[in-house]
């Protein structure tokens, strides 16, 4: 068995190489005039020195990094899964008018069941967790 420090540089490494390659994708398939935004989550694999050089090459890419221990995008991140799950993945979309439309269904069911969380709340679960890890 490997050292975890060898095994984690291999999953650093292959990481990397995803994120580079994820973004070539999408450099290749968006149109040139658009500037990209990526929203990452704060891995230090997003940071390694291959995937800064790609973007100093590729400036119309911009990186936002998620804040550390910021429990609220779990949340997003839930969003998006179920919208995947449930309306990209199974959908055989024939239009982009389609597509938006499934994907505006998709919120206003979100909607009708939402139930607001107060931001002190999250604040409060952030610090907590934060505390814990150190």
């Amino acid at each position: 068995m490997s050292p975890p420090a060898r095994s984690s540089a291999r999953s650093n490494a292959a990481t990397a190489a995803s994120t580079s390659s994820a973004s070539r994708h999408v450099d290749r398939v968006a149109p040139d005039d658009l500037d990209v935004h990526l929203i990452l989550d704060n891995y230090g694999t997003h940071k390694t020195a291959k995937v800064e050089q790609w973007l100093l090459r590729h400036r119309r890419f911009h990186c936002h990094f998620t804040p550390t221990y910021s429990s609220w995008l779990n949340l997003v991140e839930r969003f998006f899964a179920s919208l995947t799950e449930h309306q990209l993945r199974r959908g055989s979309h024939r239009s982009v008018v389609a597509l938006e439309t499934a994907i505006r269904g998709h919120l206003d069911i979100h909607k009708r069941a939402a139930q607001a969380v107060p931001v002190d709340e999250i604040r409060r679960r952030d610090h907590r967790i934060s505390e814990q890890r150190t």
